[in-house]
């Protein structure tokens, strides 16, 4: 009898924990694409997680996108990314944005992405607390607040216009550190330890851990 499905071994290697198997957004993403385009194959794909799970670095999201580009590379699929981007978003909101980096406006739930040509000379201090932060429990405990949201909009949509991503960054705006420090207040505490050394502006990277 013929197979009806492709033959996906993950290998996670590297200093950071990665779920195996299925579980893992990079599996689920090599299974997508090959699903999609009814294509069975033997694949091995192998993972040096070099980025904390939980840390709010797009550690998983990343694995993802960097699978859909390199299997559509090795299988010589020749997709466009739009096309791979429909893939990424049934993968996750930010998988998308991992696609065309490295600098990019999203909105919507994160799907809805404007690709940014400015450049942006930084130098960031990236703190990385020993905090495994669920982004599933982040989101379930945020409240929106709506006037929060339009103080902040507004001026960051003015400043990127203005190709003054410093004054962006100066503002160290994310709504969800208030649900994240909520839960793990360790983190709150640790920023606020941070803060009475004079570093700063300091901001929590997506849901959290990493500032």
């Amino acid at each position: 009898m013929p197979r009806l499905k492709a033959d996906i071994e993950l290998v996670c290697q590297g200093p950071e924990w990665a779920p195996p198997g299925e579980k893992n957004l990079a599996y689920q993403a090599a299974k997508l694409l090959l699903n999609s385009y009814g294509v069975w194959a033997d694949i091995k794909i192998t993972l040096t997680k070099n980025i904390p799970a939980g840390s709010g670095l797009g550690s998983a999201s990343s694995d993802a996108a960097a699978t859909l580009i390199g299997l559509n590379q090795y299988m010589e699929f020749g997709l466009p990314n739009r096309q791979l981007a429909k893939l990424a978003r049934q993968l996750g909101s930010d998988v998308a944005f991992f696609l065309d980096g490295p600098l990019a406006q999203c909105s919507g739930k994160g799907e809805k992405i404007k690709k940014l040509a400015k450049k942006f000379n930084f130098l960031a201090l990236l703190i990385l607390p020993d905090v495994s932060v669920s982004t599933k429990k982040v989101y379930a405990n945020y409240r929106h607040n709506r006037p929060l949201y339009e103080k902040l909009n507004t001026p960051i949509n003015s400043y990127i216009q203005k190709n003054r991503f410093d004054l962006v960054s100066e503002m160290c705006a994310n709504m969800l550190e208030t649900s994240c420090f909520s839960l793990y207040k360790e983190l709150a505490e640790l920023k606020a330890k941070i803060e009475t050394l004079g570093i700063g502006p300091l901001c929590l990277s997506g849901s959290g851990s990493a500032m």
